[in-house]
């Protein structure tokens, strides 16, 4: 009888960590969910770009990752696919226009992040092309662009369509708000 508790416990458990992934830093998380290299990026990038404390840069970097994944997700939901070549000729854009105007256009000490992280304005966008970022921030437009066309449809204004990206994001927020906590545990921000 023992025997038999203790195997279907033993199943349980294995069950649950083949379901759930292991982060490497100890934290259960879904691999959906958090993903830590893109948020230390992130997180590299806005201190570059801001004076702002280690840990306000930290808590708006989480801030946006989370805001980010809300809008995104709210996208696929909707029906809206970013096409490998729709994301591909978007990277090309981005790397022309910067360029063009310089790796300063995307904010200040953004030259200097790129030259601490040893990349190129190629490798950059093509590692963001890679880690999923681009594609989010194109789904996000369209999502924007849907709930803009919809709001002047009804003949609504601009704040409802601020009001519309809010509640999205409150809700993703609500929904993921123990992630969020064990993030911020992570970065020594709760």
């Amino acid at each position: 009888m023992q025997k038999t508790k203790l195997i279907i416990i033993l199943a349980i458990v294995l069950i649950f960590f083949f379901i759930v992934n292991l982060d490497t830093k100890g934290y259960l998380l879904s691999s959906d969910t958090v993903n830590y290299e893109e948020l230390d990026l992130l997180i590299d990038e806005i201190g570059s770009q801001s004076e702002l404390s280690r840990e306000e840069v930290i808590r708006e970097a989480i801030d946006f990752y989370f805001q980010s994944k809300a809008l995104s997700e709210e996208a696929a939901k909707r029906g809206f696919e970013v096409s490998d070549q729709e994301l591909q000729d978007y990277a090309e854009q981005m790397i022309e226009t910067v360029k063009q105007f310089g790796p300063e256009m995307l904010g200040p000490g953004f030259e200097a992040f790129l030259a601490e992280k040893n990349l190129t304005i190629e490798e950059f966008f093509y590692r963001n092309y890679q880690g999923n970022r681009l594609r989010q921030q194109m789904l996000i437009q369209k999502l924007h662009q849907d709930i803009f066309q919809e709001q002047t449809n009804d003949r609504q204004d601009f704040e409802h369509l601020e009001e519309t990206i809010e509640a999205i994001i409150d809700s993703y927020k609500q929904k993921h708000r123990f992630e969020m906590k064990k993030v911020q545990k992570h970065y020594h921000t709760d």
